[in-house]
């Protein structure tokens, strides 16, 4: 559909949650970033993060823009982001997570100190995530999340195979693993957006035509 099921991507996590438990569990992790996104105030602020309970992570592409993020204060109100950190914070929402992790924002992008120490444990903030969002679509960080704010692609979801059905259930090939979307994407070509899919425990793909959750 043009619009994402945010009810199937529920059920996916509470899947994983409930039937691999340790497998897709990072151990022992005691690190936690120093700032999240709040997404459930009007509009979205930034906050100290607190030390227990779930956080969202965004994995995505800042692009050519010159987009100037500022992150210098907490309770600092996220005015206007980007397309896709704005959709990222609806997926937040619209899954019942309070808290989103990006970098651009949780980092203080003027304070070399705090951003060296940040970018030291990123594997922790990354592994510790309850799921990653990866933006996988587009070239930079204005594109958004295909299926949240604007449509998906419907017309490459047309059926390019035979077509079963099997009483109310009907059965429909699509042509292309997720996987040559996913890597034949700018997203893919970058070290720190590789960095950050090895090191998550959940991640839920966002291309043009689908969305994809690995774990």
């Amino acid at each position: 559909s043009a619009k994402i099921d945010y009810a199937a991507i529920t059920a996916w996590i509470r899947c994983c949650k409930t039937l691999h438990r340790s497998l897709c569990k990072q151990k022992n992790n005691m690190v936690r970033p120093w700032r999240l996104i709040d997404c459930n105030t009007s509009p979205p602020s930034l906050v100290l993060a607190p030390q227990s309970g779930p956080y969202l992570a965004l994995s995505y592409t800042w692009g050519s823009k010159g987009y100037k993020y500022s992150t210098s204060s907490t309770d600092a109100v996220i005015s206007c982001p980007p397309k896709t950190i704005s959709d990222a914070i609806t997926v937040t929402r619209e899954l019942g997570y309070r808290f989103l992790w990006v970098d651009g924002y949780c980092i203080d992008q003027d304070g070399e100190e705090e951003k060296h120490t940040q970018i030291d444990i990123m594997d922790k903030i990354y592994g510790g995530a309850e799921l990653t969002i990866v933006a996988a679509a587009g070239s930079d960080n204005d594109y958004g999340l295909p299926g949240v704010s604007t449509n998906r692609q419907a017309d490459q979801l047309q059926e390019s195979g035979p077509v079963v059905h099997l009483g109310d259930i009907q059965i429909v090939r699509i042509d292309g693993s997720p996987r040559k979307s996913i890597q034949s994407g700018t997203w893919a070509t970058r070290a720190w957006t590789y960095q950050e899919a090895i090191l998550s425990q959940r991640l839920l793909y966002f291309t043009d035509r689908e969305i994809y959750f690995e774990c």
